[in-house]
């Protein structure tokens, strides 16, 4: 993988692969692909990526779990506005050249008020049958103070102007070690997070999720 500059505003960027998977059984999986991204960057504000992936893999898997379809063939685009540092947005979509399907047109919204606040948002258009999913998935991450920190994951249905699979998680810093009360809206149900900031990834939780 290694880019190639063509000229002031555009970076040619091709990759390859070729695996071979040999199970126990005496099967053998082969695939090979490669794909192709041109990107372009007009300025600090904008920028663009055209991508071109092909993959092909031929033999049998005697598994479910590590299954890759025969063939794909696909073209993906992606368009950035950066119009400051606080605000970014990005639209995407691809499409499937064996399926002559779109891929669904992705906008996300990235919004940084302040330094230890990040707000995510996105929504989805299915090119296909001309359909807005009328959802909007939000991420809130928003650190209120040296010690108190909140977290919010959900969905805003505009249908029927509500917040679904809501969950929302409180923080409390003490200096070493820290506390995380969470609420699932979709079970009812809260939990309890501690662990010691020494050893991040294990955590004693109490309660159901």
């Amino acid at each position: 993988k290694r880019p190639f500059s063509l000229g002031k505003y555009l970076t040619l960027t091709p990759s390859g692969i070729f695996r071979q998977d040999v199970y126990l059984t005496g099967e053998a999986r082969y695939l090979v692909g490669g794909k192709v991204d041109l990107k372009a960057v007009y300025n600090p504000y904008i920028s663009s990526t055209l991508s071109y992936s092909y993959n092909k893999s031929v033999g049998p898997t005697p598994f479910n779990f590590d299954y890759i379809a025969p063939l794909t063939n696909t073209v993906s685009g992606k368009l950035t506005l950066k119009p400051s540092e606080k605000v970014k947005l990005d639209l995407s979509t691809n499409y499937n050249i064996i399926t002559e399907n779109f891929g669904k047109l992705v906008a996300k919204l990235e919004y940084k008020p302040k330094e230890d606040w990040k707000m995510n948002f996105s929504s989805s258009y299915n090119l296909n049958t001309k359909e807005w999913t009328k959802k909007i998935n939000s991420t809130l991450d928003l650190q209120l103070s040296d010690d108190w920190r909140i977290k919010y994951k959900g969905v805003v249905d505009l249908d029927d102007f509500k917040l679904t699979n809501s969950v929302v998680g409180i923080t409390r810093d003490l200096h070493c070690r820290e506390i995380t009360i969470n609420y699932k809206q979709a079970t009812k149900s809260f939990w309890v997070e501690f662990y010691i900031k020494a050893f991040p990834t294990e955590k004693i939780t109490i309660g159901g999720q």
